[in-house]
């Protein structure tokens, strides 16, 4: 599963439309010894492909972590376009093709394409907030799609069996990482996730980013972040 969500329109996405069949999730494992139980929202999007179901899920956990990452890259990106804002200014920069080049180097890092825009006046480099991009992202927080083949799964229930394989693959690393074992399988693991492997009847969970499984396996999940994430996250 890709996400073009960042290249389509915003109605183009099922998760950036207005969703009135919005259902509440009971809290996983570890949400639920929180404190504060942070809530999960699902519903069933349309599916490109036959025999494929979609679900879109809002995890409010998932927002303010993605959230305080997109605030935090912004301030990055910030600095470094009043930076380049002082050196237009004095005279450092002026020939426009390099203030040009200079401004899109430095969106490109902290992906502050994805919220800042740029004009160049005589003599002046002016910045803002991007008017379509930075809505797009901030809409897209806390969002992510699970995709299955299952048949049979209510919405709640498809993101009830994803957090569950998430325990499962959470507890196998930890205590991977206290005995150091090897790795599960000779496909070990992906920068994007892993992959829970066993005999006949268990789950088998695949993250986006990850090759599929072979011999003939099939992933039960697919899942897709929607939203914007630096480093990993872990939660509801």
């Amino acid at each position: 599963f890709n996400n073009k969500a960042r290249k389509k329109k915003p109605c183009d996405s099922p998760l950036l439309c207005r969703a009135p069949d919005w259902q509440e999730c009971p809290a996983g494992i570890t949400a639920s010894e929180k404190k504060v139980v942070p809530k999960t929202r699902v519903v069933e999007v349309p599916g490109k492909e036959a025999g494929v179901r979609v679900f879109g899920v809002h995890s409010h956990e998932r927002e303010l972590y993605e959230r305080g990452m997109r605030e935090l890259s912004m301030e990055r990106s910030r600095k470094e376009l009043e930076a380049l804002q002082k050196q237009v200014e004095n005279g450092e920069l002026k020939e426009p093709h390099k203030s040009g080049a200079a401004a899109a180097t430095k969106l490109r890092r902290n992906h502050g394409h994805r919220y800042f825009d740029w004009e160049l006046r005589p003599g002046k480099f002016h910045f803002f907030d991007h008017p379509v991009n930075l809505a797009r992202e901030k809409a897209l927080e806390g969002k992510y799609v699970i995709q299955t083949e299952e048949r049979n799964l209510a919405a709640v229930e498809a993101v009830a069996a994803y957090k569950e394989l998430n325990e499962v693959e959470r507890g196998f690393s930890h205590l991977q990482g206290l005995l150091e074992l090897p790795g599960l399988s000779s496909q070990g693991r992906t920068r994007a996730g892993s992959c829970v492997r066993g005999g006949p009847g268990t789950v088998v969970g695949s993250r986006h980013g990850e090759e599929p499984a072979r011999g003939g396996e099939q992933p039960l999940f697919a899942v897709c972040l929607a939203g914007v994430g630096e480093g990993s996250w872990r939660g509801s």
